[in-house]
């Protein structure tokens, strides 16, 4: 159950179990060979933020880095993240999160014959 509460601002936040508002949260990327590293962000701070971060520091640990950002997926709760959805958005609303890390690969046609669309 998500609980809020007004926030200086007077906007809405979400706040952890003790009531106290949630200022940041510790991403744990999980990358598909068991490989974790953790960044920590703004409930304010965008996908496409997580992306260039990760992207930026990638872990010797992770599978080959994709040649572009836009070939990096972040799963959370079963949903593939939205570049523009915020992390409180996608109810991010604990002080620590697991995200699944993917690389879409090029097609094969693709990278056969790079010509075609």
């Amino acid at each position: 159950m998500t609980t809020k509460s007004k926030n200086s601002s007077q906007e809405l936040s979400d706040v952890d179990e003790s009531g106290s508002p949630i200022t940041s949260i510790a991403i744990n990327f999980l990358a598909i060979n068991g490989e974790r590293h953790v960044l920590t962000f703004s409930p304010d701070s965008k996908v496409s933020d997580l992306k260039a971060s990760i992207f930026e520091d990638w872990s010797k640990g992770f599978p080959d880095r994709p040649a572009k950002q836009s070939q990096i997926r972040l799963i959370y709760l079963g949903k593939v993240l939205d570049n523009i959805s915020s992390l409180a958005s996608c109810n991010m609303n604990k002080k620590s999160v697991t995200v699944l890390l993917n690389v879409k690969l090029e097609s094969i046609n693709k990278q056969a014959n790079p010509g075609l669309p």
